[in-house]
C-alpha cells in the first residue's frame, strides 16, 4: 500500500457512519437523527471522546473485505488536523426501525483534503453502509456499521470495493472442500526443508526465464525463509542461477562479489550491505551463506549471482560509480559535481532540482559512452542509468505526488530487470525477490499505475511467472505508524490483524494440520475447480503490508488472482522477520 492507504482507509471507514442525514432524514426519528448530527460534528472536530459516546462498548466497523475494526481502533483514526472537509453529505436510502433496534442504509459523498507526510492530498469518497443502532439506557448508540461498497479517489488511484454477499453454509463448505483438495502442505520453511515439499515448482518453471517471488509483508519470517528455500530448489533442480532483489544495484554489488568468494566477512556482516532494513534479517543471511557455500563447491556448474533492480538511492549509486570510473575522467568529474549538487539541494527548504537533473542526464550519457574495453564498463553503464532514475524520483518527491513516484520507480525497476537479464545475465534464469504488488502480473485492484510485474509480463510474456505470498495473522516486522501521520524511528514486531474465517487465508488456516507453516496453491489449476472458479473470478484479498504498519489494521489488498499470480503460498501465521543483531547495541536486535 502507498503512503495514503492508511489515512484514506480509516477515514473512509469513519465517513461511512458519520455524516449528517441531509437527504431522506424524514425516514429517521428525531432522536436518531440527532445522533447522526452529533456524529457529524464529532467527525469534523476529530473529537474521539464525543464520537465514542455514540458507540456501544462492542461497536465494530466491517469493511468490504470482511475485516473488522473494533471500537478502539475506530476511535484512534480521529486525529485533529488530519482532514479538512469541503463536502460531507449523507443520504438515507432506507431505514427499518423496530422497537429499540434500527437498521439504516445510507450513502456518504465526501470531498476532503488529507494532511499526509507534510503534504495535502485531495480525496473523494463515495460510500454505502448499513448501520445497526441499538438503544442503550434510552439513547441510540451505533453497534455495527457494515460498509457495503466504497469508491475512493486519492493520489490518482480510484479504488472500488464491494462487499460480497453473505455465504451460505453450503457454499462455504463447498469452498472448504475444494480448497482442501488444491492445497499442497509445506512442512518446513528453512533452507534445509525437504525437497519433496517443493515438487510443485515443476508446474511453474518450464519455459520460465524469470520467476517473481512476492511477499505479503516486508517483515514476515516465513515468507523470507520460504523464498530462500525456493531459490535453492530453483538452483538445484531447475537451472536458475541469478538472484535479483528489490534493492539498489550498489547495495547488491558487494554482496554479489561475496557470494562469488571474495572477502572474509560473515554472512550476517555482508547482509548489512543492504541499505534497506527489510533485508537485514537472519533469513536473508541464511540464503546468502548458502549461495556462497554452493559457489565454493559448484565444480563446473554455473556460478550463482546477485543483483539489485531498485534505484531509490542515487547517492549510493554515485558513490560506487565514482569508485569504478577511470581516475580523472569526465565521468568521474560529473559524478563529483552531481554528488555536491544533491547534497546542496537536500539542505534546502524548497529545493530546485533542475541542475541536478541536468547533471544526472550528463552522467548517464557519459556512463553509457565509455569506450569498449573500459574496466567494468557494464557496471558503469548501469550505474549511470540508476543515478538518473534515482535523481528523477527524488525530484518528484518534492512535488508530493506519491502516485507519480510509484510510476517512476516501478517502470525503472522493470527497465533495470530487463537490462540485467539482457546484458549481464544473457540466457540465464533468474528469481526476482520483491513485494507482492511489485511482482504481480497486474496491479492491485484500483492501482492506477503500471507496476513492475505488469511491465515484465507484457515484455516477457509467458516467460515471466509469479508466486505471491499471504498470511492469516500473527506478527510482522515494520516501522510503526498511526493514523495521525506519526511514524516510528525504527522497525519492530507488530501485531497483525487476523484474517476473516471465510477469507482465503482464514479457510487455509482452518484446513492445514496443526503446526504446518504453509501451503502452496496453483492458482490456474484451482481456478478451474467449479467450487472456486466464481470466487477467484472476483477480487480476493491478499496480504499487502509495506515498510510501515499500524498494529491490528487490515493487512490485505484485493487482487484478481488468476491474472496476478501463477501460484500462492499461504501461511496461517506470520512471525516477525528476525533482524540481524545490532553490533552497536551489544548484539541485541
Amino acid at each position: 500500500m502507498n503512503r495514503l492507504s492508511l489515512p484514506t482507509l480509516t477515514l473512509t471507514a469513519l465517513l461511512s457512519v458519520s455524516a449528517l442525514a441531509q437527504g431522506g432524514a424524514e425516514k429517521l426519528p428525531p432522536d436518531l437523527r440527532a445522533q447522526y448530527e452529533a456524529m457529524l460534528e464529532a467527525t469534523r472536530q476529530a473529537d474521539a471522546q464525543a464520537y465514542g459516546e455514540l458507540l456501544t462498548e462492542d461497536a465494530a466497523l466491517i469493511l468490504p473485505d470482511g475485516s473488522r475494526l473494533n471500537r478502539a481502533t475506530l476511535l484512534a483514526t480521529l486525529v485533529p488536523g488530519q482532514a479538512t472537509y469541503q463536502k460531507l453529505e449523507y443520504r438515507v436510502e432506507g431505514a427499518d426501525i423496530a422497537g429499540d433496534t434500527a437498521r439504516v442504509t445510507a450513502r456518504t459523498i465526501t470531498d476532503m483534503t488529507l494532511n499526509v507526510v507534510g503534504t495535502q492530498q485531495p480525496v473523494h469518497v463515495d460510500a454505502l453502509s448499513e448501520d445497526l443502532w441499538r438503544k442503550v439506557g434510552g439513547q441510540w448508540k451505533l453497534a455495527e456499521s457494515r460498509t457495503l461498497e466504497t469508491t475512493t479517489e486519492a493520489s490518482g488511484q480510484v479504488t472500488r470495493q464491494v462487499a460480497a454477499p453473505p455465504l451460505s453454509p453450503a457454499v462455504l463448505e463447498q469452498r472448504r472442500e475444494a480448497l482442501r483438495a488444491e492445497l499442497r502442505p509445506i512442512s518446513a520453511t528453512g533452507m534445509d526443508a525437504p525437497a519433496s515439499d517443493f515438487a510443485w515448482l515443476s508446474e511453474l518453471t518450464p519455459g520460465t526465464r524469470l520467476l517473481g517471488l512476492g511477499e505479503g509483508s516486508h517483515g514476515t519470517a516465513e515468507h523470507f525463509a520460504l523464498k530462500g528455500r525456493i531459490f535453492r530448489e530453483l538452483v538445484e533442480r531447475h537451472g536458475f542461477t541469478v538472484f535479483l532483489i528489490e534493492a539498489d544495484y550498489d547495495d547488491a554489488y558487494a554482496i554479489d562479489r561475496w557470494v562469488r568468494g571474495e572477502g572474509t566477512q560473515s554472512a550476517e556482516d555482508i547482509t548489512r550491505e543492504f541499505d534497506f532494513w527489510t533485508w537485514q534479517t537472519q533469513e536473508m543471511a541464511d540464503l546468502l551463506r548458502w549461495m556462497r557455500e554452493y559457489n565454493a563447491a559448484r565444480g563446473d556448474k554455473p556460478e550463482l549471482r546477485v543483483a539489485g533492480v531498485d534505484m531509490q538511492d542515487p547517492l549510493g549509486s554515485l558513490g560506487l560509480l565514482e569508485r569504478l570510473a577511470p581516475s580523472g575522467s569526465r565521468l568521474s568529474q560529473l559524478a563529483g559535481q552531481l554528488e555536491a549538487e544533491l547534497a546542496r539541494q537536500m539542505e534546502q527548504e524548497k529545493p530546485d532540482w533542475a541542475r541536478a537533473k541536468a547533471l544526472a542526464a550528463w552522467t548517464d550519457l557519459h556512463a553509457r559512452s565509455q569506450p569498449v574495453g573500459t574496466s567494468q564498463q557494464a557496471d558503469l553503464r548501469h550505474l549511470g542509468r540508476t543515478v538518473y532514475q534515482g535523481v528523477s524520483m527524488v525530484a518528484g518527491m518534492s512535488e508530493g505526488d506519491f502516485n507519480q513516484l510509484n510510476v517512476v520507480r516501478d517502470q525503472a525497476m522493470a527497465e533495470n530487470t530487463e537490462w540485467l537479464l539482457r546484458e549481464l545475465f544473457p540466457g540465464q534464469k533468474a528469481a526476482l525477490w520483491a513485494h507482492n504488488f511489485h511482482v504481480s502480473k497486474v496491479p492491485a485492484e484500483g492501482q492506477a499505475y503500471a507496476n513492475l510485474g505488469s511491465h515484465l509480463s507484457r515484455r516477457l510474456g509467458p516467460a515471466y511467472r509469479v508466486i505471491g505470498f499471504s498470511f492469516g495473522g500473527g506478527t510482522l516486522r515494520a516501522v510503526p505508524s498511526r493514523a495521525d501521520g506519526w511514524i516510528g524511528e525504527r522497525p519492530e514486531a507488530l501485531a497483525a490483524a487476523q484474517a476473516q474465517p471465510t477469507s482465503l487465508d482464514g479457510l487455509t488456516a482452518s484446513l492445514l494440520p496443526a503446526g504446518t507453516p504453509a501451503a502452496f496453491l496453483n492458482v490456474a489449476a484451482a481456478s478451474q475447480n467449479p467450487a472456486l472458479r466464481e470466487w477467484f473470478a472476483q477480487p480476493v484479498s491478499v496480504s499487502s503490508v509495506g515498510a510501515m504498519y499500524t498494529e491490528n489494521m487490515p493487512v490485505a489488498a484485493p487482487a484478481r488472482l488468476p491474472a496476478a499470480f501463477d501460484g500462492l503460498i499461504l501461511t496461517p501465521r506470520s512471525s516477525a522477520a528476525v533482524p540481524l543483531p545490532d553490533k552497536r547495541a551489544g548484539g541485541q536486535p
